[in-house]
């Protein structure tokens, strides 16, 4: 019995050095995917790239003080998806450190947990908006296009 196998035509990075790119021309966004799970970053990945079609450049970060660094490093990235249950330092973490010097960063919360009790503490936590797990490409899009519009929102007044 054989197993089918492709490869996959991700490279997966392995330290931010490797994920910075000098042409930013090209891309109409810059994304950052903090989150530990390395399954679930491939699958957020494929989800932007290859089904919603994002011309956009991803940056992932495995944990909450990697993707505070990177916020504080790199003004041009656009928005974040922060997974909230991380190593060293959680998502809610996170979000406060970023926010303590980029406040318009849309950052958008990643939970396995969408109680309403939930919902409503990343709500006062100060989350842009949030998505449960298992992330489906119809949420993922419904959640970019409302950060999307409330960006334009912000923009024009």
């Amino acid at each position: 019995m054989t197993i089918p196998y492709t490869p996959t035509q991700y490279k997966l990075a392995t330290d931010t050095s490797e994920q910075t790119i000098k042409d930013n021309s090209k891309h109409h966004c810059k994304i950052l995917v903090a989150e530990d799970e390395e399954i679930n970053y491939l699958y957020l990945e494929i989800l932007l790239k290859d089904k919603i079609n994002l011309d956009c450049i991803i940056i992932h970060e495995k944990n909450g003080e990697e993707a505070v660094s990177i916020c504080n490093t790199q003004p041009e990235i656009d928005i974040a998806l922060m997974d909230l249950k991380m190593p060293n330092m959680n998502g809610f973490e996170a979000l406060k450190l970023i926010k303590e010097e980029r406040p318009k960063l849309p950052i958008i919360a990643q939970t396995a947990f969408s109680s309403a009790e939930d919902i409503e503490k990343i709500k006062a936590a100060g989350f842009d908006d949030y998505i449960s797990k298992p992330i489906s490409e119809e949420a993922l899009t419904a959640v970019l296009e409302r950060t999307r519009k409330r960006k334009e929102k912000n923009t024009l007044k």
